[in-house]
């Protein structure tokens, strides 16, 4: 009788190892994990112009694009700013995502800066930098070099 209580405590201990062990690569349900992401930002902003526009193209079946919009909006673009996006990404049914830092995102047209997990590991918000806004810098109206003074010496090594 002693024998079949340790054994079947044994066995028990064995399926809640296997289960725990299983639980990093998939949820309790199933799901799979997605750990890196890749995107492609397409936009057109100029300097001087509307606001312009951003979209964002998901490169894998795993997990879709929501939303994608200007974090740093604003109502005309000036040259050499640096657009701010934020990429809503969709986990499809089956799937969550994992950790995921710079070494496993791929950003195409943009730059990543950083990646926030929803609450219930189905959602990410990935923040990216598009390049620089082209155009033309403003007029400069007086360049030169100001005349500078040596201070005044009182005593000269000898």
């Amino acid at each position: 009788m002693k024998y079949r209580k340790k054994t079947g405590r044994l066995w028990l201990l064995l399926a809640a190892v296997t289960f725990l062990a299983a639980g990093y690569s998939m949820t309790a349900f199933g799901e799979e994990a997605i750990k890196s992401v890749s995107v492609t930002v397409t936009s057109s902003v100029e300097a001087e112009a509307d606001e312009g526009t951003v979209s964002a193209t998901a490169n894998s079946s795993k997990y879709r694009v929501v939303s994608c919009d200007f974090a740093n909006s604003r109502g005309s673009w000036k040259a050499g700013e640096t657009p701010k996006v934020t990429i809503e990404l969709e986990a499809e049914e089956g799937y969550y995502f994992s950790s995921i830092n710079a070494g496993k995102a791929t950003v195409k047209g943009a730059v990543y800066s950083s990646a926030k997990k929803g609450s219930d590991n189905h959602s990410l918000t990935l923040s990216v930098k598009l390049k620089g806004v082209k155009g033309t810098l403003g007029t400069v109206w007086y360049t030169g070099w100001r005349r500078r003074h040596p201070p005044a010496m009182t005593s000269f090594p000898g």
